[in-house]
C-alpha cells in the first residue's frame, strides 16, 4: 500500500516562508533572466533538436507507468486485493497523525494548537477493523483530500491562509478511488486515488462494484487537453455539470464536430453509482492520450502558464506537482503526486551528481538534458526542464515565490503565485541559494 504523501515545507520556492521574511513583494511579470519570448511553446519547439519525434510510443508510456506502480510510486486501484489487513490501514493513519503531532501548528485564530486535538484522531484509527473490506467509487464533485477527518485548516504560521497544512490533494470530478475507512461520525472517508491518499467528504463519492469500476477504467476515455474543460449535461452545452482538469480522462460514447460523448459517475438514491451522459467542447480534449513527443509536453505546459498557484489544490489552482501530473497526464504518464515521488520517476540524468557545483550542474544539464522530458527536483518543489539559452538551463514550474538579496543585506519575498518560466539561476545570492544550485535530481522520464 502507498505511503500517505509527504508534507515538505522547507522549500521557498513552492512552500510558505519562514519566520525571517514577513513581507512580500509582486514578481515582476516576466521573472530575471527571463525574455518574453521565451513565454511561448514555439520558442523553445524550435530550439529543440527533434521536437516531434515521439519520446516514448504508447507501449513505452505503457511500461513506464508499470514500473512506476511496481516502484510504489503509483497505484494501480483494479488490482488492489479485496481484503486489506487492517494493520496496513491503521499503520498509514497513524502515520499522518504522528507526522502532525510533530509540528507546531496554529488555528483560525492564530493560535498554537493542542497537541491533544491532533492526537484526538487516534480514535479514527481504532476504529478500523482488523480486515478491510475495499470499496470502489467515482467522485461525483470536486473535493478536498485532507490529511485528517475535517475541514478546519491549520497553518504553519499564524494566518498564512494560502497554506493549509491539512490539505493533502484535490480530487477532480469522476476520478476513481478505493475507499479503506470512514470516520466515526460517516461524514469522511480514507481514500485512495491512483496517487494519493487522505480524507474525502463522503458526499463526494459514489460507491460501484470491481467489475463496474475495472471495467470502467480499462475501457476507451477522452482525456482533457485544455487547462480546464467544462462538463455539460446538454449537447447543445448550456447546462452545466463541473469543470475538470487537464489530464482527466472520462469513458467515450462518441464524437461529433462539435463536442466529445462521454459518460460520468452520478449518484444513484442510494449512494451507488449511476452513469450519466456528458459532452465536452471538441477543442478542449481528445481520443485518448496525446502522443508524447516534446512538441506535445510543450504546448501542454504553456496552457497553463500563469494559470494560479494552489497548494494542494486549493483555490482552484495547482502546486509543482500537481502542475507536472497534469501535463503528462496528457500525454499518457501517471506521475505520483508530490515532488520527491516525482523525483524517483524516469531514469537518471547521466553524469548528474546533487554534490556538483552549480556551474557543474548547468552543464551538465544543458549538454545532457532533453527538453520537455526533463524534470529536475528541488527539496520540496520540481519544475520542467525547457532546455536552454545562451547556454543557460530554463524551466517552466508552478512556483509561490523566491528570495532576492537587497544591496543592505538583506532579503526581500518577490512573491510569483502562477506557473512561470524562469532562469534556474532564480534567487541566487539569497540565503536558500538559487535553483539550479538546490537542484537534486535530474531524471528523464523515458
Amino acid at each position: 500500500m502507498r505511503a500517505i504523501l509527504s508534507v515538505v515545507f522547507s522549500l521557498i520556492v513552492c512552500s510558505a516562508w519562514g519566520d525571517e521574511v514577513k513581507v512580500n513583494y509582486a514578481a515582476p511579470g516576466v521573472l530575471p533572466g527571463v525574455i518574453n519570448e521565451m513565454r511561448t511553446a514555439g520558442f523553445w519547439v524550435a530550439r529543440h533538436p527533434s521536437p516531434d519525434e515521439p519520446i516514448l510510443g504508447p507501449q513505452g508510456v505503457a511500461a513506464l507507468n508499470r514500473r512506476l506502480v511496481s516502484a510504489g510510486l503509483t497505484e494501480d486501484l483494479a488490482r488492489v486485493p479485496e481484503v486489506l489487513p487492517g494493520a496496513k490501514v491503521r499503520a498509514e493513519l497513524s502515520e499522518i497523525i504522528d507526522g502532525l503531532k510533530k509540528r507546531t501548528l496554529f488555528g483560525v485564530d492564530g493560535k498554537t494548537v493542542s497537541p491533544d486535538l491532533i492526537s484526538g484522531f487516534y480514535r479514527e484509527v481504532d476504529s478500523v477493523p482488523e480486515k478491510v473490506g475495499v470499496l470502489f467509487g467515482f467522485i461525483i464533485k470536486p473535493a478536498a483530500l485532507r490529511l485528517l477527518p475535517t475541514a478546519s485548516p491549520l497553518y504553519a504560521d499564524p494566518g498564512d491562509v494560502d497554506f493549509d497544512e491539512l490539505q493533502n490533494s484535490g480530487l477532480g470530478f469522476g476520478e476513481p478511488v478505493i475507499v479503506l475507512a470512514h470516520s466515526r461520525d460517516r461524514q469522511w472517508l480514507f481514500v485512495h486515488d491512483a496517487i494519493s491518499s487522505g480524507w474525502v467528504s463522503t458526499a463526494s463519492v459514489a460507491r460501484t462494484s470491481r467489475d463496474v469500476f475495472s471495467s470502467t477504467l480499462s475501457g476507451r476515455v477522452v482525456v482533457i487537453t485544455s487547462a480546464r474543460a467544462d462538463l455539460f449535461l446538454d449537447k447543445e452545452m448550456t447546462e452545466y455539470l463541473s469543470a475538470v482538469r487537464m489530464g482527466a480522462a472520462f469513458a467515450y460514447k462518441s464524437v461529433s464536430a462539435e463536442s466529445w460523448a462521454v459518460e460520468v459517475p452520478a449518484a444513484g438514491p442510494g449512494g451507488e453509482v449511476k452513469f450519466v451522459k456528458a459532452y465536452i467542447p471538441r477543442k478542449d480534449a481528445s481520443a485518448g492520450p496525446l502522443a508524447y513527443t516534446p512538441r506535445a509536453v510543450y504546448e501542454q505546459a504553456f496552457k497553463l502558464l500563469d494559470s494560479p498557484y494552489g497548494w494542494g489544490d486549493m483555490n482552484g489552482g495547482q502546486d509543482c506537482s500537481r502542475f507536472l501530473q497534469m501535463v503528462f497526464a496528457s500525454v499518457g504518464i501517471q506521475l505520483p503526486r508530490n515532488s520527491a515521488e516525482q523525483g524517483k520517476a524516469g531514469s537518471m540524468l547521466g553524469g548528474f551528481n546533487e554534490k556538483l557545483s552549480a556551474a557543474e550542474k548547468s552543464s551538465g544539464i544543458v549538454a545532457k538534458g532533453l527538453g520537455a522530458a526533463t524534470i529536475l527536483r528541488l527539496q520540496g518543489h520540481i519544475v520542467l526542464y525547457l532546455g536552454s539559452y545562451k547556454d543557460k538551463p530554463y524551466a517552466i514550474h508552478s512556483a509561490w515565490a523566491y528570495r532576492e538579496p537587497m544591496p543592505d543585506g538583506s532579503q526581500r519575498a518577490r512573491v510569483i503565485g502562477r506557473v512561470a518560466v524562469t532562469t534556474l539561476d532564480l534567487g541566487a545570492g539569497s540565503a536558500k541559494g538559487s535553483l539550479l544550485e538546490r537542484v537534486i535530481s535530474a531524471r528523464i522520464l523515458k
